[in-house]
């Protein structure tokens, strides 16, 4: 998959995307060393990024634990497995409640 070292342009985010709204699987993923988040020890955290369809536009999707889970237990641990399935978008609060999270 190709990666984009920009500003974060092309990620679908709570921010770009709409409740409810339907993702399409187009790559199997591929974990990247961030380039921002850090845990507290100042080591680079990794991210499980997926190339999707939304909208009729392909971006790219961090993938956190919780939307892994809900794939693995629908369609499998093989996340090759996961290309052209289909997925709803839920639009939740952070923990903290500041921002939304998918």
């Amino acid at each position: 998959m190709k990666m984009s070292s920009g500003n974060g342009g092309g990620f679908l985010t709570a921010k770009n995307a709409e409740n409810n709204s339907i993702v399409t699987i187009l790559s199997e993923g591929e974990w990247k060393v961030s380039e921002k988040y850090k845990y507290p020890d100042g080591e680079f955290k990794k991210e499980c990024i997926f190339k999707v369809e939304c909208g009729g536009k392909e971006l790219l999707f961090r993938m956190n634990k919780a939307s892994r889970v809900a794939m693995i237990e629908a369609h499998g641990e093989e996340s090759k497995d996961w290309i052209n399935k289909r997925a709803f978008i839920r639009i939740l609060p952070t923990p903290n409640g500041d921002n939304k999270m998918i």
